[in-house]
């Protein structure tokens, strides 16, 4: 049977996870799109409940499509909207890892993730002050990775294992040999970047070459460049 009342409780419920206090209070977050879905489903991601335009072929609850328009963050033309759990390692898996330090956008965090699962991060770790990666901004950015990509929360800094390689402007730029064992890359926030004790207590001091006149990189365009530099450059035994 087709949605067609605001009253339903799923519609109320969608409504609800609009706001960011609502969808940290249930512990779970909402993904737009059947590409999204699809991603979480090949991850092994199982939804709550999954909301579709009526008619659109789609596996789920049918929704009058203006209806579902009216609760799509999108606007409209969204076909599908799932509801999953929020997800959170225990523990940090070794190998290259991503620290965001205080990264308060959400499309940067969700760029990073998308990152960090194309270019072979084993995690991302998200350190205080930093952007929900379940927001539907960051959701939305990552193109499905936040359901391929484990993500851990909690933990400190100088807890992590690895070489703690933080990556700041005016430093030696990326290229020597590395030590062999786990890295963990360290990006600080936008406006401010990382603080004096991250660096003065980080083992490698990274910073990305740019042309005269340039101010700066984008957090997310940085954390690539340096995720693609780790893959690539050698490891000391």
């Amino acid at each position: 049977m087709t949605i067609t009342s605001s009253d339903n409780p799923a519609i109320k419920e969608l409504k609800r996870l609009q706001s960011s206090h609502a969808r940290s209070r249930a512990d779970v977050f909402v993904a737009e799109g059947e590409d999204l879905i699809e991603m979480a489903a090949a991850n092994g991601w199982k939804p709550e409940r999954v909301l579709v335009r009526e008619g659109c072929g789609l596996d789920g609850e049918e929704v009058e499509a203006d209806l579902l328009d009216s609760v799509s963050s999108l606007g409209s033309g969204t076909r599908a909207i799932g509801i999953f759990t929020k997800s959170y390692v225990p523990e940090v898996t070794s190998g290259l890892l991503v620290h965001l330090a205080g990264l308060s956008d959400p499309g940067n965090v969700g760029t990073i993730i998308r990152s960090a699962h194309a270019l072979g991060a084993t995690g991302v770790s998200l350190g205080p002050e930093t952007a929900d990666p379940f927001g539907p901004k960051a959701v939305r950015a990552s193109m499905g990775s936040v359901f391929g990509v484990p993500l851990h929360s909690g933990k400190g800094l100088f807890d992590l294992p690895g070489i703690k390689v933080a990556l700041a402007g005016g430093s030696p730029s990326i290229g020597a040999p590395l030590p062999s064992g786990n890295l963990v890359l360290i990006v600080g926030s936008e406006r401010t970047g990382l603080d004096a004790e991250t660096l003065e207590l980080s083992d490698l001091i990274w910073s990305i070459p740019m042309a005269d006149g340039a101010e700066s990189l984008n957090a997310a365009v940085a954390v690539s460049i340096a995720l693609h530099a780790a893959n690539r450059i050698p490891r000391n035994a």
